[in-house]
């Protein structure tokens, strides 16, 4: 009996994992939707490790991380768009260029975004008082910020400096 009930709880377990995935990979599709209808684009990896442009969910191999997400110029990003986004746990790359509704309060969320290693924020409504936010995203290389004044020295570029820190738009 003891048997039976530690293998019934293992099939449970294992079924409860596998609706997990599923709705991983759903929400993955449906960001995805959302990039494309506001004329973004999206980039996964595929098996070579090379990134693939796409701007139709239909190209979008199942199971395949999205690494990029580009939303340039978009005019209505909030808060709870950059919170969907956190559901794609592979994201390495975020451009909201030109996006003028991203502002220091959005910094919040994309501080949570701790897989990005690029992020270009310029030209966008940010005045340099959420930077704070992004202390905590240790694999970030690149930031483009222009016309965003940087306020906190601890993302000041310094001298040896690992990322790359751009004001230019």
């Amino acid at each position: 009996m003891k048997f039976l009930l530690s293998a019934l709880v293992a099939m449970s377990a294992l079924s409860f994992h596998e609706a997990k995935e599923d709705t991983s990979t759903e929400n993955v599709r449906e960001i995805a939707e959302w990039v494309f209808s506001k004329g973004g684009s999206v980039k996964y990896t595929n098996d070579d490790d090379k990134e693939v442009e796409i701007q139709d969910v239909d190209d979008l191999p199942e199971d395949s991380p999205i690494t990029v997400v580009q939303l340039s110029e978009y005019e209505d990003i909030g808060n709870h768009q950059l919170k969907m986004i956190k559901d794609l746990p592979d994201l390495k790359t975020l451009n909201v260029l030109g996006s003028k509704c991203v502002n220091d309060n959005d910094l919040k969320e994309i501080g949570e975004l701790t897989t990005l290693t690029t992020l270009v924020i310029a030209a966008t409504s940010i005045n340099g008082n959420g930077f704070r936010h992004l202390t905590d995203l240790e694999s970030l290389q690149n930031l483009r910020c222009g016309g965003a004044p940087i306020r906190d020295v601890s993302l000041a570029p310094q001298e040896n400096a690992q990322a790359q820190i751009s004001r230019s738009g």
